[in-house]
């Protein structure tokens, strides 16, 4: 059987000395328990890796029978030795000096303490490295272990001691075969997609973006929407009425536009681009239709026609006319 380490990683690098600890404890019934931790830093620092043996705990106090550093990769392995090595150090014992990987896998680490793995610098240049090792642990599982929680997907009702196994949905409103429970849904009556059939918010509720609907249509005014091409930097737009007042504007495409624009009866649009190359695919959609820049630096339009001119021609008396 196998189970998964739990565990931390703080990696510490200062001016001289780069540690980066793994700690580690293993909380599933099993036989044997394997896993990877790593540190990385430079190698003239140097990096060292450290893992305690108070930190590994198996089956909520199983009795563990042998500790194995089976695999280590330290650095790139055809550098090693020539750019940098390392060194294995065990409860203050140096066990492999100037080393590299081929010299510490299968160390037996049985009834240690703590181990340290630190990097030397073998040449001029400071070598980033990263080392990762895997600690196989053997132990024999606590008598009467097991998941005692009845909430859980796995309880085990024969346990007589929680070994921390409990596994549970993933939410509340799925089953622990990872289906949606029966009646799950938008339970929002505002979200668009309320569903008047769920009993169990499934947080999948969605709601119509601020001045539109679920449809994304405007709840008033006009949809103007920017739609960018390429160099849409270069792009800017205005809309004004008729007394040049601006109802909408876009001073860069980087910002873009997208909202519900209350427009008058009569209106320019203005399109503008910087280079003087046109919009080069962009676009201005208007109460749905496009506008663009196809070549220059602009373009203006008026989709109601020209603001209408009121010219008044006085006749006689004229002091006595007033419109």
């Amino acid at each position: 059987m196998s189970c998964n380490f739990t565990k931390n990683s703080s990696p510490y690098k200062g001016l001289f000395l780069a540690i980066a600890f793994t700690f580690f404890s293993v909380n599933v019934m099993a036989d044997t328990a394997t896993e990877d931790f790593s540190a990385s830093g430079y190698d003239s620092d140097p990096t060292v890796l450290t893992v305690n043996a108070s930190d590994i705990t198996v089956n909520n106090g199983g009795e563990i029978s042998a500790v194995t550093l089976s695999t280590t990769s330290l650095g790139t392995s055809w550098y090693c030795g020539s750019w940098y090595s390392f060194t294995l150090v065990v409860d203050g014992d140096t066990v492999v000096a100037n080393g590299c990987s081929v010299d510490m896998d299968g160390y037996d680490l049985t009834g240690f303490t703590s181990f340290s793995i630190t990097s030397t610098d073998e040449d001029a240049y400071s070598d980033y490295i990263t080392m990762s090792a895997s600690l196989s642990v053997e132990f024999t599982p606590m008598a009467g272990a097991g998941c005692t929680d009845m909430t859980a997907c796995n309880y085990d009702s024969t346990a007589t001691v929680d070994d921390g196994t409990c596994t549970f949905p993933i939410a509340s409103y799925y089953d622990c075969s990872g289906e949606l429970l029966d009646g799950a849904g938008c339970t929002d009556m505002l979200a668009c997609n309320y569903d008047s059939t769920a009993t169990i918010d499934d947080e999948s509720c969605t709601f119509a973006a601020e001045g539109f609907d679920c449809s994304g249509s405007c709840l008033s005014g006009t949809s103007v929407v920017y739609t960018s091409g390429s160099y849409a930097g270069e792009n800017s737009f205005t809309i004004t009425d008729c007394d040049g007042n601006t109802l909408a504007e876009m001073t860069s495409g980087y910002s873009g536009f997208n909202g519900c624009v209350e427009l008058s009866e009569y209106y320019y649009i203005n399109l503008d681009d910087s280079y003087g190359d046109g919009w080069n695919g962009g676009t201005l959609s208007v109460d749905g239709v496009d506008y663009t820049v196809a070549s220059g630096f602009g373009e203006s339009f008026a989709p109601n026609g020209d603001c209408p001119n009121v010219i008044y021609t006085a006749g006689s008396y004229a002091g006595e006319n007033s419109f």
